[in-house]
């Protein structure tokens, strides 16, 4: 398959518009294209992939406006009213930084989001950049069978953890507890690739390297049952 290469600033330019054509505002747009550019630039599967499948971007015309509900000196639950997942996580994000360079710790949590909060690492680095630890953690749909299963009964499910570093930048980990991601699978199935052997099963639970069975059947959780325990 022809490769092209796009400049960043271009890339970025495309990747707005079709988030505003789809419906987002020009505010939430900004915050997602910067999340997605970030995890694009960095080699990882959360950036314009997330593109390929527009259903899978959770747009909803009726979204309200972010609410901190349950809010106190070092916690807050953000009630995202059906906006994008990326847009509430950042606000928690930002509002957990803030809380916790006052007090020392602080837990921020989000929900009733409309689709994917992104690649973790974004996140979690921009704690560790304002000198903090931070762990950002994920849940998703049914994606991922048991060992030995073949129907998905959780989720992909990523931890991340950001700790200060050097000046060359914080420690990042940033990992799903499946074998493969959704938008690892998407973006195979885009590119015409096959998936890396032992990641996905089809819907009769049989090993397979397609794609598009991957997306019919099941994940497979990394590390065998210690995967599926975390």
């Amino acid at each position: 398959m022809a490769t092209v290469d796009v400049k960043i600033e271009e890339l970025s330019n495309l990747v707005r518009l079709a988030l505003r054509n789809i419906g987002f505002n020009e505010k939430d747009a900004e915050v997602m294209c910067r999340i997605m550019m970030h995890a694009e630039v960095h080699g990882n599967n959360q950036g314009i992939s997330k593109l390929y499948r527009p259903q899978d971007m959770g747009y909803d015309p009726k979204a309200g406006e972010i609410v901190f509900e349950r809010e106190t000196a070092c916690s807050a639950v953000v009630n995202g009213n059906r906006r994008p997942g990326m847009v509430a996580l950042e606000a928690a994000a930002d509002a957990a930084i803030a809380k916790a360079k006052k007090g020392g710790l602080a837990v921020c949590g989000t929900y009733n989001t409309y689709t994917s909060t992104g690649m973790l690492a974004y996140y979690s680095e921009k704690i560790a950049k304002a000198g903090l630890i931070g762990v950002v953690l994920a849940g998703s749909p049914e994606m991922v069978a048991p060992v030995g299963g073949r129907q998905a009964i959780f989720g992909t499910n990523p931890i991340c953890v950001g700790i200060p570093g050097p000046k060359s930048g914080p420690l990042v980990l940033d990992m799903a507890t499946a074998a493969i991601t959704l938008f690892g699978v998407v973006t195979s199935k885009a590119a015409g690739k096959p998936l890396p052997p032992g990641v996905a099963v089809d819907k009769d639970g049989r090993p397979t390297t397609d794609a598009a069975a991957a997306l019919e059947g099941a994940f497979q959780a990394f590390g065998g049952y210690k995967g599926a325990g975390l």
